[in-house]
């Protein structure tokens, strides 16, 4: 891909990304609501009841209502129902209470008890041992600068300096790797001529090598 699609994929990832995160929140926020209706509906169905055997003039004697009422205080006994409602940026930008919690929780991070510490996760075996370290990157700025400075055609300079490149030889490279370092090779060919069009001069000659046709491409 050329620069100005690889801005466009990235600007559509960010963006998806963030629509994500919007259903996310609006999918808490419907379940917040739903139990609200749900607390709601239980108590007035119980209002209901009472309602109607009050109108029954049944209450006194099939409930014991007078007696809950002269022995309990349920308005003072009563636990304050608690929901899970986070305000928003503008409320807290905005308004007095919202920066002074703004700063409260600044000062409360800002305090080394406020940190919670825990002990890392001790190595694996497998990290603890001595290995290789493959590092999966080449510098394609750094490749076409010293293609400028040669007189072989693309492929052909590839081929003959990508142990270099790669960090490893080919001719150490196992059977079934061999296929992998061909098509790293035509990948980095192919790159290399899209990014970098305006510096080569692509000729209308063809060539073969390893199973692939490729044009000859010279610097400038």
């Amino acid at each position: 891909m050329d620069v100005h699609l690889k801005e466009t994929v990235a600007m559509v990832n960010d963006s998806l990304t963030e629509a994500y995160h919007g259903l996310l929140e609006l999918d808490r926020q419907i379940i917040v609501y739903l139990n609200k209706i749900e607390a709601e509906q239980r108590l007035v169905e119980k209002i209901r009841r009472i309602k109607f055997l009050k109108d029954q003039l049944v209450w006194e004697n099939s409930t014991d209502v007078i007696w809950a009422l002269q022995t309990h205080r349920p308005a003072f006994l009563e636990k304050r129902p608690w929901y899970n409602c986070l305000p928003s940026l503008e409320a807290l930008t905005n308004t007095p209470d919202g920066i002074a919690a703004l700063k409260e929780a600044h000062t409360a991070l800002k305090s080394p008890t406020a940190r919670r510490k825990t002990d890392p996760e001790p190595l694996s075996p497998e990290e603890l041992s001595r290995g290789a370290v493959v590092k999966d990157t080449l510098n394609t700025f750094e490749v076409r600068n010293a293609f400028l400075g040669s007189s072989q055609d693309l492929m052909t300079f590839l081929l003959e300096r990508w142990d270099v490149f790669s960090g490893a030889s080919a001719f150490s490279l196992a059977p079934e790797k061999a296929s992998r370092l061909s098509e790293d090779v035509l990948t980095l060919f192919c790159r290399l001529a899209v990014e970098f069009d305006e510096d080569f001069r692509i000729t209308g000659e063809y060539r073969e090598a390893g199973g692939f046709l490729y044009p000859l491409i010279y610097p400038r």
